[in-house]
C-alpha cells in the first residue's frame, strides 16, 4: 500500500514538473511579430483615425485580436525602454503608435518625418487619456516607398 502511494506521488510530481517546464517555455518564447501573419485589415492612417474619432469603442471591438496593415506618413520616431524604435503616424488629430520586436525593428533614424510607410502590426488597443492614440505591437515595415496602396476588388 505504501509503495503505491509513493509511486502515485512520484508520477504526480513528474507530471507537474513537465507541465511547469512547458509553461515556462511558452512564457519565455519570443514573439514572432506580425510580419508573417495575414493582414486582416488594409487601411490608410486617415481611415482608421476617422473610425476611432467617430466611435472608438466600436473601432476597438472591430480591430481587437486582428493584424492591421496601415499606410501613412511618419509623424515622429522615438525609442522605447529597450532602445527599440517606436514610430508614429498622425492623422485627423489621432496618433498611431507602432512598436517593434527586436528582430523586426528598423534602424533608428532610417525614416524621415513625412515619409510614406506601410506598417503591419497586431492591434493592441487604444488610449484616450492624453488625446487618442491607437497602438500596434509586433510591427514590421512592409514598404517604404511612395507606391499606391493595393486596391481590393470584391465581386
Amino acid at each position: 500500500m505504501r509503495r503505491r502511494v509513493m509511486t502515485a506521488a512520484l508520477i504526480i510530481f513528474l507530471l507537474g514538473s513537465v507541465a511547469a517546464l512547458i509553461g515556462i517555455y511558452y512564457y519565455q518564447k519570443p514573439s514572432t511579430g506580425a510580419k508573417h501573419k495575414h493582414s486582416d485589415f488594409v487601411l490608410k492612417a486617415g481611415e482608421i483615425a476617422a473610425q476611432f474619432k467617430s466611435d472608438a469603442v466600436a473601432a476597438d471591438k472591430k480591430y481587437l485580436s486582428h493584424t492591421l496593415r496601415i499606410t501613412g506618413k511618419l509623424a515622429s520616431e522615438e525609442k522605447d525602454q529597450s532602445g527599440l524604435p517606436v514610430l508614429y503616424f498622425q492623422a485627423d488629430g489621432i496618433m498611431i503608435q507602432m512598436s517593434f520586436i527586436k528582430s523586426e525593428a528598423p534602424k533608428s533614424g532610417k525614416f524621415a518625418p513625412g515619409e510614406l510607410l506601410t506598417v503591419k502590426g497586431d492591434y493592441a488597443g487604444y488610449d484616450d487619456l492624453d488625446g487618442m492614440m491607437v497602438q500596434l505591437n509586433g510591427c514590421s515595415v512592409e514598404k517604404d516607398t511612395d507606391d499606391e496602396m493595393p486596391v481590393m476588388i470584391v465581386q
